[in-house]
């Protein structure tokens, strides 16, 4: 059987029994899985030399690529995304801490989905986020006293996950052992459209962990990953992930539950 290899600066593709599997090539590292052959390589600033790889034929249907811009996201643009959010799918935008899976608040197939994308299980103590438009959301789906929302008010917009004890218009899937949520509310206009055409909040998690040494979330290799696990993906370019400031409202004090992108409030 003979392969054909054709090269990209960053990618190439290995035609195998009529079908075209692609994976991405970056510094050397394999980040597709696949049988290797034969391994030949050589990487310095001027040249590449092929390798020739065995690939199983790909099944999985590639998610559907949206390309927006970050700071002014065009509505018809984003309207397939919104699609599949309604439809109860889970997808991946652009927030600003970096990419996240997303699906809808009401959408039960897609909380599921979630929690399995990112190892979250119902018994887990960890919350789940979503990320909502209006700072009344805050007491319309979460549990919080004056002292807080005053909080809340000087902080946001911005990079911070707010942990609330959930209120009754939280479906019963988004909650933690503990009925908990976390609540954002980024200063990100993709974001903000999806959730206003959407028509209601919706549930995001990180792509990258929190707990991984950071690395630039190129969307080439993110469409190969995660390929059969989205059906939509809104590609914004290249993101360094930088996490969001975690706080928990407690009774007594706020809890600094992770210090990251956001400054900890006085």
């Amino acid at each position: 059987m003979s392969h054909g290899v054709s090269f990209e600066r960053s990618r190439f593709h290995v035609p195998v029994s009529n079908d075209r599997c692609k994976f991405m090539f970056t510094g050397g590292e394999l980040e597709f899985p696949l049988r290797v052959h034969d391994k030949r390589l050589v990487n310095d600033a001027d040249r590449i030399l092929p390798t020739l790889y065995v690939l199983e034929p790909c099944s999985e249907v590639d998610p559907m690529r949206l390309r927006v811009d970050m700071e002014r996201p065009a509505p018809r643009k984003l309207q397939p995304a919104v699609d599949a959010l309604v439809k109860g799918e889970v997808v991946i935008c652009p927030t600003d801490t970096g990419y996240a899976f997303g699906c809808g608040l009401s959408r039960a197939k897609g909380i599921a989905k979630l929690r399995q994308l990112k190892s979250i299980d119902e018994k887990s103590r960890k919350p789940l986020a979503m990320m909502v438009n209006e700072l009344a959301d805050f007491g319309t789906y979460g549990v919080m006293d004056n002292r807080i929302f005053r909080m809340v008010r000087r902080i946001l917009p911005g990079p911070y996950t707010i942990v609330l004890k959930a209120s009754i218009r939280i479906p019963r899937a988004m909650k933690n052992r503990d009925h908990e949520i976390g609540l954002r509310m980024p200063d990100n206009a993709v974001c903000r459209m999806l959730v206003e055409r959407l028509g209601e909040p919706m549930l995001v998690g990180s792509v990258s962990a929190a707990e991984d040494i950071p690395e630039m979330e190129d969307p080439d290799l993110l469409e190969l990953r995660h390929q059969g696990d989205v059906t939509c993906f809104v590609d914004a370019g290249p993101l360094w992930p930088d996490p969001s400031t975690v706080l928990r409202a407690g009774r007594d004090e706020i809890e600094v539950v992770r210090e990251g992108q956001g400054a900890i409030p006085s």
